[in-house]
């Protein structure tokens, strides 16, 4: 189980158990004698035999089971060619998992010794090592599961991310071994490449409008893949330009400043969950508090806990009054069922009145939607980019260099593509 994942469950009160993946990492050290140039591992380190997992759908994946509950499964992914994934699974995608069944031999073992090397390997290899170098991706569309379920295609999920990644490994051949606090070999990125090998991604992302705030739960599979990131080390900066309802909260897992703003950009949702209603008043309030739960949780783990349970709630919900004040260089926050603001206060939403009609959200005016000033106030997005000229400035890199050929987004919907 990711680490955050296991955080964002212990903060709903469910029991659950596990060590986390970085636990005891000196990120600073990068002369430890547990760090391991990718190339110089052992390979008596591979597994002899592989579990493998079915899905539903017909897709068959081989690896080694580390972890199994009564819902996921966290596995680590080997393909060849490219480098070891750990990732989580949902279990009602599960068709069957036989543990021990493939011999591990070259064709079905991946790992780091074995990276798939392109193009953009030679370029970052042909550039200054000091020189920032951007790994970019266009990420646009849906996120989520099922593609049958509406007329709209469903453009990202879990493992077409997850290659990417894999992809972005590749390109930088920057990954380290070292051991975590139970021993276990992991893999993170070299600590002085860190802010030299940069992901950006700019988003404009939703989940399929029928879902609701129901998409959050897709966001719950794909959000792994990018805390599994952040935990090893990769920096990746989420340039939003749109996040929508279960898309909104993604960009989250990144901690400011890597979260930046579009000056257009709107992040919010369409629908309102005080209209969620399955005929029990109690049952109602349950469910809600489980959805606001995990998507707080998001917020949290980003690094954003001070504004997290207001901007999570007047988003989700019209029946809350929400304004702030800036304090000493700090955003002031009052958060209520009950009016709130007065002089000196800026109202972000009114409880379902008339004010916030003219809000930036059209879709759901009686709802908090973060525009780029709002976001920027609120110490969630750094100062808002227009252009990626703008945006590397205002995080303070004067001299760098995009990538021009990297696979991409164009690697990232053929892929998805690939397994439909």
């Amino acid at each position: 189980m990711n680490k955050n994942t296991l955080m964002r469950t212990l903060a709903l009160g469910l029991i659950a158990g596990g060590t986390a993946m970085l636990a005891g990492i000196d990120f600073n050290a990068t002369a430890n004698a547990q760090l391991t140039r990718a190339k110089d591992v052992d390979k008596e380190a591979v597994p002899e035999v592989l579990d493998e997992i079915v899905f539903q759908d017909g897709r068959t994946f081989r690896g080694r089971v580390l972890e199994e509950t009564d819902t996921q499964v966290r596995f680590e992914l080997h393909r060849p060619g490219f480098p070891v994934a750990i990732t989580t699974y949902s279990k009602s995608q599960i068709l069957s998992i036989s543990r021990g069944k493939v011999e591990a031999t070259s064709s079905v073992v991946g790992g780091v010794p074995d990276l798939k090397k392109n193009k953009a390997t030679d370029e970052v290899k042909s550039l200054p090592e000091d020189l920032v170098k951007i790994y970019k991706v266009d990420m646009e569309g849906l996120f989520g599961w099922d593609q049958t379920a509406s007329d709209d295609p469903v453009t990202f999920w879990p493992e077409s991310l997850g290659m990417l990644f894999d992809d972005v490994d590749s390109t930088f051949d920057d990954l380290i071994a070292t051991k975590n606090a139970a021993g276990e070999q992991i893999w993170i990125v070299d600590p002085a490449k860190r802010d030299t090998n940069i992901v950006l991604i700019e988003y404009d992302c939703t989940t399929p409008w029928y879902a609701g705030f129901d998409g959050v739960w897709t966001t719950e599979d794909i959000g792994p893949i990018f805390e599994d990131e952040v935990d090893k080390g990769r920096r990746i900066i989420f340039w939003v330009k749109n996040a929508m309802d279960g898309g909104a909260f993604l960009p989250f897992v990144t901690p400011e400043p890597n979260l930046v703003f579009h000056p257009d950009a709107i992040m919010g949702f369409t629908s309102d969950l005080n209209n969620f209603d399955i005929g029990d008043d109690v049952v109602d309030e349950k469910q809600i508090s489980l959805r606001l739960g995990h998507a707080e949780g998001f917020v949290i783990d980003g690094g954003y806990a001070k504004v997290a349970k207001p901007v999570v709630y007047s988003m989700a919900r019209s029946k809350y009054w929400l304004a702030m004040r800036i304090v000493d260089g700090e955003p002031e926050l009052r958060f209520s069922t009950s009016q709130v603001g007065g002089d000196g206060w800026r109202l972000l939403s009114d409880g379902g009145g008339a004010y916030h009609d003219s809000g930036p959200n059209s879709l759901a005016p009686d709802q908090l939607a973060l525009d780029a000033s709002t976001a920027n106030m609120l110490g969630i997005s750094s100062t808002p980019s227009a252009g990626i000229r703008e945006l590397m400035s205002n995080l303070g890199f004067s001299d760098y260099h995009v990538l021009e050929e990297t696979e991409g987004t164009e690697q990232l919907e053929e892929r998805s593509e690939e397994f439909w």
